[in-house]
């Protein structure tokens, strides 16, 4: 749109070719940056899109996955990035028991009862 009514603008002669060239130039180059943005955008789109995807296929197979009898190292490691243990609670108090597992390209996702399911398990033993 902007080209066009330099064009008038420049074929009407209220502007001389140096400035009409300038002009276009630099219309140009605005255009070239949009398009690359635009490019970088669409790309950043399409690998969200894809992580998403992998991470619902991920929960959709841990769903139907059998309950493993014992601790699986590797697994672990593959789908956890780190586990945070305790947190302060809004009134100031310290609470060792909470855990947040901050799953890989994921975000944070924390497990509430975990001090009642320690304590729980604690009373049985």
């Amino acid at each position: 749109m902007k080209r066009k009514k330099l064009t008038d603008i420049y074929l009407d002669d209220k502007i001389s070719k140096e400035a009409y060239d300038d002009k276009y130039s630099e219309i140009g180059n605005k255009l070239d940056k949009c398009e690359e943005e635009k490019h970088l955008f669409s790309d950043c789109a399409l690998s969200q899109k894809n992580i998403a995807d992998k991470m619902k296929l991920i929960r959709q197979k841990l769903k139907v996955a059998d309950v493993l009898d014992e601790f699986d190292r590797v697994v672990f490691e593959s789908i956890v990035e780190k586990v945070v243990v305790g947190d302060m609670e809004e009134d100031g108090i310290a609470d060792p028991y909470k855990l947040t597992f901050v799953l890989k390209g994921m975000d944070e996702r924390s497990i509430p009862d975990a001090r009642d399911r320690y304590m729980n398990l604690h009373k049985a033993v």
